[in-house]
């Protein structure tokens, strides 16, 4: 490991410290570390005022172990090495992301904060995702953030290795049943929905997506002529395209035909207040009316089956997982495979898959 080591610049304001530089004029405390060097402005070009920040600036440097003549440059602290990261990489992501690690880091900087990354070790941190094993979705994420960031670390010559690299992800156990099935969708719960549940379900079923991106759908985002629907997934901040089937585009036309596209989004409500349209907010109260209606216990089905159930039929209709991908925005085929069930049809194919395997003579 690389020592830390002070610049040795003009001096012609006097004995200077030999870490504090003038620079046109302009004071700094200068340090390099592993061959990095930083330049920290006193933003003053008076010496008395330079010395005078120096002395507190070196106090708060020494005082959160950042930088020391007497440790090495490893020796950050995990707290200080986020402000480095949230600053050169974290920025520069997604809005979803970015949200996304501002809540996980909450967490991380709770049980590593005060630790300098040298310290954290490898046993550590496998500990740490044994306490979160009832919630493996969470631990995981929490994980990959932490993988991601001390392989920045080794990028930036704080660490020698990651010592999250060999901490195993914890294994998730898909224990969600999908109830719903085609036939209820559409023979019962769809002819007792309204207009705006409706068009809920259509969208959801034959786009394949989440709630959220149903509800923030524009007619603008439709193109009849290439019979295509372009969003931005919510999730990935990625732009995806989506081929609009004959049976979708013939609910479109149904739907434009009773005036609904009035209004920019394809499912809205009228806010009184400020006077416009706006996306409506939830489908939750209107699929349970859907349900009672329908003859149905409210919670025996839920609307987000919707994405399970296309998933599946298109499984079932034989359509390769990379392409079932495409459509759901999925990034790896683990994420689809959650939303891929077994159903009978798969017993009966591969039944008959071993059908050609037989004696030449009972």
């Amino acid at each position: 490991m690389n020592n830390i080591s002070y610049m040795s610049g003009r001096r012609n304001k006097g004995n200077l410290p030999q870490h504090l530089e003038e620079k046109k004029g302009w004071y700094y405390y200068v340090v390099t570390i592993n061959n990095k060097t930083k330049w920290y402005p006193l933003q003053t070009k008076d010496i008395k005022t330079a010395l005078e920040r120096w002395v507190i600036l070196e106090g708060k440097l020494r005082e959160k172990k950042f930088i020391s003549p007497d440790i090495n440059s490893n020796d950050i602290l995990f707290s200080d090495f986020w402000k480095e990261y949230e600053k050169d990489i974290h920025q520069h992501k997604s809005e979803r992301t970015k949200k996304d690690e501002q809540r996980l880091i909450k967490f991380l900087l709770q049980e590593f904060g005060n630790k300098r990354i040298t310290e954290i070790t490898e046993g550590e941190i496998t500990r740490y995702r044994d306490k979160l094993r009832a919630t493996p979705y969470e631990a995981n994420h929490r994980l990959k953030l932490l993988r991601h960031m001390f392989n920045i670390a080794t990028e930036w010559d704080y660490l020698d290795y990651n010592p999250v690299a060999e901490v195993k992800l914890l294994e998730i156990v898909n224990n969600f049943k999908l109830r719903l099935t085609t036939d209820i969708l559409f023979e019962k719960i769809y002819p007792s929905a309204d207009i705006k549940l409706k068009t809920a379900i259509m969208l959801g079923f034959h786009l394949s997506q989440h709630e959220k991106e149903v509800k923030g759908l524009k007619w603008s985002n439709s193109n009849f002529e290439k019979r295509e629907i372009k969003f931005i997934r919510e999730k990935t901040g990625v732009e995806i395209v989506i081929h609009i089937n004959e049976a979708l585009y013939q609910f479109l036309c149904y739907l434009k035909s009773k005036r609904s596209s009035i209004a920019d989004y394809l499912i809205f409500h009228y806010d009184y207040e400020n006077k416009k349209f706006v996306p409506y907010k939830s489908f939750k109260s209107l699929w349970k009316k859907a349900l009672v209606k329908a003859g149905l216990k409210p919670g025996d089905y839920k609307f987000k089956e919707l994405r399970h159930l296309a998933n599946t039929a298109m499984k079932d209709a034989g359509i390769s997982t990379d392409k079932r991908m495409a459509v759901t925005g999925h990034t790896s085929v683990a994420a689809n495979q959650i939303y891929t069930h077994k159903t009978v049809g798969d017993s009966i194919d591969a039944a008959k898959s071993l059908e050609r395997f037989r004696p030449a003579k009972f």
